[in-house]
């Protein structure tokens, strides 16, 4: 009974062998812990203990070692109505075994547990113990006992052998923040408390495949399950990073997604506004349902289509006044249509004194050579008044146009199947021919004439032209500039 206060640089060392045993009544612990609290003590006397002012216990700092146990016990008789709460805000905990462990005399009596504000508090009888997510961030409660762990992937492990099966999951609780990757095990959920973070990456357990949904508190729970099972909870998938990740809906996928991957819509509750406001660069496969992804404050959305490619305003201000944005240009337009961005065109830039062909591609132009050269074959024009564009921005309509005029301009077999590409487009016969060849393909009944393509994109139409088997698509180069187009062609 009475108050406890431990704060500072406190160092204490249990250095007793761990037996799994119940405290005798005398209260003596056999477990080895750096530091031991009963309460609720056995006794009939007035003498024996006080229900007010009870027990306090306040540890606010030192170092709680256990070298065979666990860091910290808290132990609860419950055989008294003693008032007892120990608060654990800061202390660095090295237990062998867990940094905290509250169990009780009575396991069958269930224990109440609550997050808040990034404090897990678990509470029996008339005993509170309060921890804070920066000394211990993730518990497992279960059987009327509460432990708490420093290390994630440790109490993952330990919750993996208590679990069952037949949807019988342990939860480990995090309620503080986690810089460790984690992974999962089979039959163990990680609930992930609002304003604590993951800030590695989570795994399915092996040979399963992660899902992730969010309550309506924004809790976010991270299972794993096999996928013969039906996922009709997960409207959302993103393939590919370590097997399968499902989501619950397209904002948790969207905050997820990492450069290069797609996001997949299965089922069509896939609908409302997404904002996005970090650089990431994703594909998205419809499926044909509706769905809206926007720029936040402060970034743009440089992608065409299903293609996301979002960017600091910042970025885009310099892209755009050095020239790597759209020009209006002979093979194709390409400036930007986004759904919320007005479109920009690049102010043509100031003609340098003429050395070639192009009063915009003078001798010091690392693509010179190579710009006049594809001139002169015919296979790339300018934009109109003695300009090339060298850093202009190509786009699908150009890149066919430019392989066409290449392989001599051969007459189609028929007209292409795209409802975007007129018959009198000056690009529908290169469509067509690209499209018969397999140079090129659409989405579903449309091309897209007018979307940019990346350098790798170019690369593979280049390589199929030319007759080689393109390499693997992995996604996420940048956009394919003119002049570099230029460069690449008279390279072969």
């Amino acid at each position: 009974m009475g108050t406890i206060n431990i704060s500072g640089n406190a160092e204490i060392v249990g250095t007793r062998e761990y037996k799994e045993t119940r405290p005798s009544g005398d209260g003596n612990s056999e477990q080895g812990s750096a530091l031991f609290i009963g309460s609720q003590k056995y006794g009939n006397e007035p003498t024996h203990y006080k229900k007010d002012p009870g027990l306090t216990v306040n540890i606010e700092g030192g170092t709680f070692r256990s070298e065979s146990g666990n860091a910290i016990d808290v132990y609860n008789t419950e055989e008294t109505e003693q008032k007892a709460e120990i608060t654990i805000t800061d202390a660095e905990l090295e237990g062998n075994l867990s940094a905290i462990k509250y169990y009780t005399e009575k396991t069958a009596n269930n224990m109440n547990t609550s997050v808040n504000n990034g404090n897990y508090s678990a509470v029996k009888s008339f005993t509170t113990l309060n921890v804070s997510g920066n000394v211990a961030p993730a518990a497992v409660s279960s059987d009327g006992d509460t432990v708490f762990y420093s290390d994630i992937n440790k109490a993952v492990e330990e919750a993996a052998k208590n679990s069952g099966h037949e949807g019988n999951y342990k939860e480990v609780t995090v309620f503080g923040d986690i810089d460790d990757d984690v992974q999962l095990k089979k039959d163990v959920n990680l609930i992930v408390a609002p304003g604590a973070e993951i800030n590695g990456e989570v795994t399915a357990a092996d040979g399963e495949a992660l899902t992730v949904n969010v309550e309506e508190d924004g809790t976010i729970n991270y299972g794993s399950m096999d996928e013969q099972y039906n996922y009709n909870d997960y409207n959302i998938r993103i393939s590919g990073r370590d097997g399968n990740i499902y989501y619950e809906n397209l904002e948790l996928a969207v905050a997820d997604v990492k450069n290069g991957e797609t996001i997949e819509l299965l089922f069509e509750d896939c609908d409302g506004k997404v904002e996005v406001s970090r650089e990431v660069r994703f594909t998205v496969d419809d499926n044909g349902f509706d769905y809206e992804i926007v720029a936040g404050d402060g970034y743009v959305n440089t992608g065409r289509g299903d293609e996301y490619d979002f960017i600091t305003e910042e970025d885009y201000e310099d892209e755009r006044d050095s020239g790597r944005h759209s020009y209006s240009l002979k093979e194709g337009k390409t400036e930007r249509d986004d759904e919320e961005e007005e479109p920009v065109v690049t102010p043509e830039p100031e003609p340098e004194e003429e050395e070639g062909p192009f009063s915009d591609v003078g001798k010091d132009n690392p693509n010179y050579d190579a710009i006049v050269e594809v001139y002169e074959k015919g296979w790339m024009a300018g934009i109109g008044d003695g300009v090339f564009a060298p850093n202009g921005t190509l786009t699908r309509g150009m890149a066919v146009t430019i392989l066409w005029n290449r392989a001599g301009q051969p007459e189609p077999a028929s007209v292409a199947p795209f409802l975007d590409v007129t018959s009198d487009a000056w690009y529908a016969k290169a469509v067509a021919w690209a499209y018969e060849n397999g140079i090129t393909s659409g989405y579903g009944d449309t091309y897209g004439p007018d979307d940019f393509l990346t350098t790798e994109q170019f690369t593979r139409m280049n390589d199929i032209a030319n007759g080689r088997t393109p390499e693997v698509y992995v996604g996420g180069a940048p956009n394919a500039t003119r002049g570099w187009v230029a460069g690449l062609l008279v390279m072969e």
